[in-house]
């Protein structure tokens, strides 16, 4: 049975996820170091040159049913193929009595980035040796360094947070939500539409309202309706000769001559109206629209894309 004893890179490998995420003037590169060993620990292989081949898994034991079941990133071949000498493709690894040195990253042969990886925590190598080669087992999983447990968590891809600065100054890791698309291969968000937070409050999930819902308006306007059954003119409310009505004499005309008041004989002016009590009285409508927002303060939402 073949197997491999690893060193360093499960020590390297552990930290990876948050440095790559807070810094991207580190190399998007991995130092692995390890030694091949049969069941029984002696040296694999002599010292030669060997190829290689590294990929990652969500998972310590695939369906072997399902080709690269759980594969997350690669492979990376060092082979020393004359006709693939491209992205992901590298010399043979010198092997030493058993022992090796490899650089892995920063992309595998489908041009993936070594970043996208360590999206979660349960990953898994798998080393091929030879060609067509023959997968060594068991996978090693990644673990985490030593200082990197007492580092704290990392914000996840797709986390969305306010930012006082400039975007301009913003790193690769983040991107102003505008509503356009993410064009980064880097990106597990690569190709897709980020939220576009201009202008907008962020609302919290629910039955209602799922996950990247979008509602409200800017301004509304609220209807309002009233009325009165009963209209009053009281007595003594027209004290003028020339009152304020014109008697209808067709359907579409008003009769303006009888606008006078008349007196009778030695009434002493003005005369004192008589009151009415009929009719009804209706108010409708709708309040003008507008802002109705409380006091706020203005940021840039940005959100983690890698």
């Amino acid at each position: 049975m073949k197997k491999i004893i690893t060193f360093g890179m499960l020590l390297l490998l552990g930290a990876i996820g948050s440095v790559f995420a807070e810094s991207t003037a580190v190399p998007k590169l991995i130092n692995y170091q390890g030694k091949l060993t049969d069941s029984v620990g002696e040296p694999l292989v002599a010292t030669s040159n060997q190829t290689l081949s590294f990929k990652i898994f969500n998972k310590p034991v695939s369906d072997p049913a399902i080709e690269d079941d759980g594969l997350i990133w690669g492979p990376q071949i060092f082979n020393d193929d004359p006709d693939n000498k491209g992205v992901g493709y590298g010399a043979k690894v010198p092997v030493v009595n058993g022992f090796f040195n490899v650089i892995l990253g920063p992309k595998d042969i489908d041009g993936d980035s070594i970043v996208t990886a360590f999206t979660k925590p349960d990953r898994y190598l798998e080393i091929t040796i030879g060609d067509p080669g023959v997968a060594i087992s068991p996978r090693q999983q990644v673990l985490s360094t030593p200082y990197a447990l007492q580092t704290p968590g990392s914000v996840p891809v797709g986390s969305v947070i306010p930012f006082y600065g400039d975007i301009i100054d913003l790193s690769d890791n983040w991107k102003y939500c505008d509503g356009t698309v993410v064009n980064d291969v880097d990106s597990p968000l690569n190709g897709q539409i980020s939220p576009d937070l201009r202008n907008k409050f962020i609302r919290g999930t629910s039955s209602s309202f799922g996950s990247k819902s979008v509602g409200g308006s800017n301004d509304h306007a609220h209807s309002f309706y009233d009325f009165s059954d009963t209209v009053w003119f009281p007595q003594e409310s027209v004290h003028s000769t020339y009152g304020g009505y014109n008697p209808a004499t067709t359907a579409t005309a008003f009769d303006f001559t009888k606008r006078v008041l008349q007196f009778e004989d030695g009434a002493i002016s003005p005369k004192k109206s008589h009151g009415h009590s009929n009719g009804q009285v209706v108010i409708s409508g709708t309040t003008g629209s507008g802002l109705n927002i409380p006091v706020n303060q203005t940021m840039h939402f940005i959100i983690r894309i890698k």
